[in-house]
């Protein structure tokens, strides 16, 4: 996806999305809640992790979020963080086929639902909205050898 490409997403889901996920965040169960639903809701995913170190995976998995807000605000750290995700996730590397993204806006959104006591329709809206374009960016580039 070239950078054009992307759309740009309200200022104010973008801010809504940056407050619920602070709020969110502040709960230290809140990364080991995502797994739990991840792992619960799509069982196969869970041998992906199996020489993982969760711990420094929920770091990772902070920074994510936060590099998809910032590409949805067309920020140029988050688009080049996503691009090292892209690249680190594509088929050479890690092979994360691009479905299984799907699964993991999912389950954060339900763990998103749990952890912020504001969370709405509207918002749930918001979250999809602005993890959208960064996931279709890194699922583009599965197949690509960057």
């Amino acid at each position: 996806m070239v950078k054009s490409e992307v759309q740009r997403v309200n200022a104010e889901a973008i801010k809504h999305v940056k407050s619920s996920f602070a709020r969110s965040i502040l709960n230290p169960g809140f990364v080991k809640r995502f797994y739990q639903v991840l792992f619960e809701s799509y069982p196969r995913i869970k041998p992906m992790f199996a020489e993982t170190d969760l711990v420094r995976q929920s770091e990772l998995l902070k920074h994510s979020i936060t590099l998809l807000i910032s590409y949805a605000n067309g920020d140029v750290l988050g688009e080049s963080g996503l691009k090292r995700l892209r690249k680190a996730h594509n088929k050479k590397n890690r092979n994360t086929p691009p479905h299984l993204y799907d699964y993991g806006v999912t389950s954060l959104i339900k763990t998103v639902s749990e952890f912020d006591q504001q969370f709405n329709s509207t918002l749930m809206n918001e979250w999809r909205e602005i993890l959208f374009n960064g996931i279709e960016y890194i699922k583009e580039g599965y197949d690509l050898e960057e």
